[in-house]
């Protein structure tokens, strides 16, 4: 396979993910903040999903994400807890080795226990807030690491910003 076609490949699997995964370059509707107001603000819990194929390290970015919880003067708290407001970032590599392609997914949601599930259910029910913070990115090939940590940097930041906003005591959110 020439370069050129590696390249258009690569191009054609970008589209392709952006149209299954909702991912949209154009500027999101302001949407309401209410949901991210909790009763205890002063800390958040994070959950960090890197997959295998990636570079960085589940480690690399959870200490990246810790660190902007910190710098909102939050406390970060590893892990799901029921029913407690968690700020999800996952990152996901489409074989960035070879075409430094990657999505990032920086979400606010909650886990919900559920009563009495059937014996083949689960015993919770997650549930993710509509906006993504990340988006979808490329990268030289020798970058993709560095440009990841930067876009998880800048999202987090974005949804914490949120995250501030909606547990402030102003009434203008």
């Amino acid at each position: 396979m020439t370069r050129w076609n590696t390249v258009a490949a690569a191009t054609i699997l970008a589209a392709l993910w952006m149209t299954l995964t909702g991912t949209s370059f154009a500027q999101e509707a302001k949407s309401s903040i209410r949901h991210l107001n909790k009763p205890n603000p002063d800390e958040l819990n994070c959950v960090v999903i890197v997959e295998d194929d990636c570079g960085s390290t589940e480690s690399q970015i959870t200490n990246i994400v810790e660190g902007e919880i910190l710098r909102a003067r939050t406390t970060p708290i590893l892990g799901w807890a029921y029913d407690s407001l968690v700020i999800i970032v996952t990152v996901d590599c489409l074989n960035a080795e070879r075409t430094g392609a990657y999505n990032i997914q920086v979400r606010f949601g909650r886990i919900l226990a559920v009563e009495d599930p059937a014996p083949d259910e689960r015993d919770y029910l997650q549930v993710l807030y509509g906006r993504n913070y990340g988006g979808f990115g490329f990268a030289g090939l020798n970058e993709v690491d560095d440009d990841i940590a930067d876009m998880v940097q800048r999202a987090v930041s974005s949804a914490l910003t949120d995250y501030l906003k909606a547990n402030s005591t102003s009434e203008n959110y």
